[in-house]
């Protein structure tokens, strides 16, 4: 990879083609896997990948995740750490099962059973990794190092085991039972899904359902009513109860005018909602009541389709019940709601079941036997209404929840279910969540800490067919209570006499014993949540405790992971959670949670919206450097949402890689080809000095970001630095890399060689690919190199106490020049054209950057004291400094100006001429100018060394020039 001499003449490739002999030298030389072997064992660093699912191509959003999973680790591995990287993939879940629905052309759990559930596993195994070699190139063409040969998959079955021993140590521990619960329940794929899952990307949407207003006549109180409100008209069939606010006022109406049957009928509601519920002057107030007083009342049910097994249809207080909306009066249908349900079982109340698990009504509700829930509301509705008992209805629009795999509409329905005991670790959680880095730091109190507080009970079984199976068997003998939990597969074979060699269904169902009472012990036929999967990831991984016992318990917990902000209701919460049921500690100690990537006009991106830019062009057009620097630099990183805009990675290439690599270019010009290049003392010049000091600045300012883990704050110094470099350092220092004084030609090879092969590292972690490229072509010229700059160390700060007060001088001195140049434009006065004098008050410069703001404004003598002058000119900026330039021109200034000038021209010429420095010319010219043939005369010997010509001579000049209003004609003649 390194470059000969001669090549330097050459134009550069792009940026992108030499990210690609990067990754080729990467490979040949295994520097990914020497950049672990090379590390000690004894220092690692434990960072969890949070494994996607490879049913589709990686999308931005994905190269945002490894982004950060790669600056992170080498970042690490620079410091000395031992860094090793699994790849994972999920494999199991709703995702996966849809995908093979949609594809087999099926839409229940029926067709599934009718095909077989081995068919459907089958399928589901051979679609999992479908791109897995797209990711790979994908992921490895964005610069992420990651480790794919030795990759961990959910379905492997080392994986399964492990996830068999959580759950068995839960068991043991106490802190799982099996219990009805009414939960989120998704009518399509037929099986519960946690409120978790569903807050995580916020599953909800605003969608318009009915709102009608319902009379459930008293019994023992003639034509009076309790109305209630209610969105859920199918629900009413399983009504076991009304819920009252047991503090609240109560207000007992007849209404006086309206539609028969209604007027002289009696409602009670609350009174604050008399307003919002019926309308003025319709109804006059009979009588008062605290909800307390209807305590015990019945009334009869609007829908009564199957006897309840217990008592039922009475009045019960209830803490949920709003005065916000409706009447004051809820509805309570103890199988279809969250609160429902728990205030059901504190009252006694039975749970009256009406539909199936396909959300179509049971047989029993006659009217509507064998329709979907929401496809029966307004025949409901209509029925209400014909027995006069329906008062309003009309419709609202309000936020809903939607399945998070399938997008069907979600429902609450009472279920049975295994459910982890969340409630008992919270105390656990609260004080090792005091333990976590949070970036953003707002997160841990906030999002993560409040999601805990919130938290119910963890449902972790699902109806389903491809997972983890849970490892319960129970007697097939209903009286009979015999149960035993698997915790390995150690386990099935001692009580099986069998060793599966495969976990999944139909397989495990297969597994079964005789029970001592004569029965047969058969496993519960439900397998466990994905996120269950997800949260044993640090244990299934490396199929703890089975193997890898003591390494995983010295590095537990891992140092790092990331993922985007969701993840706090999502994987990171389940982490937690089980690393607190297991070993009362946190999962990982620093966690970096990013916002989302949208598309263009902030909608979500979408393959079917057409909205989400292709990845592989991405980096193929721009590089990878291009766009990680992007990512990383963006509010993205702080927990922002963020709209992708192309245009903002092709600024990054153009404002930081390009300038870069121009340095390198211009450096490379008047490199030594042979020997080594190091600063040999502390630089003399002043220029030196400083970007020396703006190196160590940078330094510090990216490791304090980098140990923060607050990568963008990492990332910020490094364009303007990049900047500063080129506009500043370079631009300044041109002339001595050109000049004749070796000893400062020396200097200021070696200080930018220094600056840049510094960069390089510092750059390394987040921009590996141009990194790699400049020390690979500085390395020639390095003492002790190593084979790649991701094999060395994170630079080591080497501050002077001199250069806080040289930063300061150069800040002050850039000020004074900005003012110059400003005043410069003013009058339309030419950098090129010297002045005689300048003077600066309100700044005090030290005379080395007095001489730096001379040279800069062209200027030939400065002063801090005003000035006098007849032909003065000054500025101010807004902090009080004052810049004067005495604009009175000698024949001397003049003549200076206009060499200035030609040289110029001239070397414009070369440069539309393409020639190198390497190039000499002649110059003819022809004029008829008085002032250039004196100009010609007095400085001919400045004119040729600053134009890299041999001699200067009158001619045959045919390219014709204006020089100051002087014209000229030009010929350049190349001489070698």
């Amino acid at each position: 990879m390194t470059e000969k001499n001669e090549e330097k003449k050459e134009e550069p490739q792009g940026l992108p083609k030499l990210e690609e002999d990067v990754l080729k030298f990467w490979e040949t030389e295994k520097i990914f896997q020497r950049s672990i072997d090379e590390r000690p064992k004894n220092k690692p660093f434990i960072f969890y990948d949070g494994p996607p699912y490879a049913t589709g191509l990686p999308h931005v959003g994905h190269l945002l995740a490894s982004t950060v999973k790669d600056v992170v680790p080498r970042y690490k591995t620079m410091q000395g750490y031992r860094v090793e990287r699994r790849f994972g993939w999920d494999c199991h879940g709703l995702p996966i099962e849809v995908l093979v629905e949609k594809e087999l052309g099926i839409n229940s759990k029926k067709e599934i059973e009718s095909r077989g559930i081995a068919a459907f596993n089958e399928k589901c195994r051979e679609v999992v990794l479908r791109y897995v070699a797209e990711w790979k190139k994908t992921i490895t063409r964005l610069g992420r190092w990651v480790d794919f040969e030795n990759d961990y998959k959910t379905m492997d079955l080392p994986y399964m085991e492990s996830v068999l021993w959580v759950f068995k140590q839960l068991y043991t521990k106490g802190l799982v039972y099996q219990d009805y619960r009414s939960s989120l329940y998704c009518t399509r794929c037929e099986t519960p899904l946690s409120k978790m899952e569903t807050t995580m990307d916020n599953s909800y949407e605003d969608v318009e359902d009915p709102s009608i207003y319902v009379a459930f006549e008293i019994q023992n109180k003639p034509n009076t009513y309790f109305l209630v409100w209610t969105t859920t008209p199918w629900t009413l069939s399983a009504n076991l109860a009304l819920a009252v606010d047991a503090k609240a006022e109560y207000a007992e109406v007849e209404l006086t005018a309206g539609e028969e049957p209604w007027v002289g009928r009696r409602l009670i509601l609350a009174k604050e909602r008399l307003a919002d519920a019926l309308t003025e002057g319709t109804y006059a107030v009979k009588g008062s009541y605290v909800g307390q007083d209807f305590l015990g009342w019945e009334y009869n049910p609007v829908q009564k389709f199957i006897e309840p097994e217990k008592p039922a249809y009475k009045v019960v207080a209830a803490d949920f019940v709003t005065l916000n909306e409706g009447t004051g009066i809820v509805h309570i249908a103890p199988a279809f709601g969250e609160d429902d349900f728990d205030l059901g079982r504190k009252e006694g109340l039975p749970v009256l079941l009406t539909i199936d698990d396909s959300g179509k009504f049971l047989p029993a509700i006659t009217p509507w036997a064998g329709q979907y829930v929401k496809a029966a509301d307004e025949s409901i509705i209509e029925a209400l209404r014909r027995r006069s008992i329906l008062f309003s209805s009309g419709t609202v629009t309000h936020s809903y929840p939607f399945c998070w795999r399938c997008h069907s509409p979600l429902i609450y329905k009472v279920q049975q279910s295994f459910f982890v005991k969340v409630s008992e670790l919270k105390e656990s959680m609260y004080a090792t969540n005091e333990e976590i880095h949070w970036v953003p730091q707002h997160l841990k109190e906030g999002r993560f800490r409040k999601g805990i507080e919130t938290a119910p009970d963890w449902g972790i079984s699902r109806s389903r067919y491809w997972g983890v199976p849970l490892p319960v068997w129970r007697c097939d003998v209903e009286a009979c209570k015999n149960e035993s939990v698997a915790g390995s597969l150690d386990d099935i074979e001692t009580f099986s006499g069998t060793r599966p060699n495969d976990l999944h269904r139909p397989t495990i169902d297969d597994v079964t014993w005789p029970c001592t009472c004569g029965g047969t012990m058969r496993r519960v036929s439900e397998v466990f949540d994905v996120w269950f999967d997800s949260g044993s990831m640090p244990y299934g991984q490396v199929h703890y405790p089975f193997e890898n016992k003591e390494q995983f318990e010295a590095t537990f917990p891992a140092e790092f992971i990331t993922e985007y902000i969701g993840q706090t209701r999502g994987w990171f919460y389940y982490l937690h959670v089980l690393a607190n049921a297991l070993f009362q500690k946190p999962a990982f100690r620093h966690v970096v949670n990013t916002g989302i990537i949208l598309a263009t006009d902030g909608t979500k991106m979408s393959k079917s919206k057409g909205n989400m830019p292709d990845s592989n062009l991405l980096l193929q057009k721009y590089g990878s450097d291009a766009l990680r620097l992007y990512l990383v630099a963006s509010p993205v990183m702080q927990g922002e949402n963020v709209n992708f805009d192309e245009a903002g990675v092709a600024e990054t290439l153009r404002r930081a890689l390009l300038p870069l690599w121009n340095v390198y270019s211009f450096f490379a010009l008047y490199a030594p080809t042979s020997g080594t290049l190091s600063l040999k003392e502390n630089p003399k010049q002043v220029l030196d000095r400083w970007v020396l000091a703006k190196l160590e600045e940078l330094k510090k300012e990216v490791g304090a970001g980098m140990e923060a883990y607050e990568l963008w704050r990492a990332v910020k110094p490094i364009q303007p630095f990049i900047t500063d470099l080129s506009t500043w350092y370079v631009r300044r220092s041109r002339d001595r890399f050109k000049g004749t004084d070796e000893e400062d030609k020396q200097a200021a090879l070696a200080t930018l060689f220094t600056v840049l092969l510094e960069t390089s590292k510092i750059i390394a972690p987040f921009t590996p690919f141009i990194a790699e490229t400049l020390y690979q072509r500085l390395r020639p010229l390095l003492q002790d190199a190593k084979d790649s700059v991701h094999l060395e160390a994170w630079p080591e700060i080497i501050s002077k106490n001199e250069d806080d007060a040289l930063l300061v001088d150069t800040i002050l001195a850039r000020r004074v020049i900005e003012v110059g140049h400003a005043l410069r434009a003013q009058e339309k006065i030419k950098v090129r054209q010297p002045l005689a004098t300048m003077s600066v008050v309100g700044a005090t410069l030290s005379e080395e950057m007095q001489k730096v703001v001379l040279e800069e404004l062209n200027v030939k003598t400065y002063t801090s004291e005003q000035l006098s002058q007849p032909k003065q000119v000054s500025m101010n900026d807004e902090k009080g400094l004052t810049v004067t330039f005495d604009l009175e021109l000698t024949d001397d200034l003049k003549r200076e100006g206009l060499r200035r000038e030609f040289v110029r021209q001239i070397n414009s010429l070369r440069k539309k001429r393409g020639l190198t420095i390497q190039d000499r010319v002649v110059i003819e010219y022809t004029t008829e100018s008085k002032a250039m043939l004196e100009l010609f005369s007095e400085d001919k010997a400045s004119i040729l060394g600053d134009t890299l010509a041999t001699d200067l001579k009158e001619g045959s000049g045919v390219e014709m020039v204006k020089v100051n209003n002087e014209e000229v004609a030009i010929s350049l003649i190349r001489v070698s």
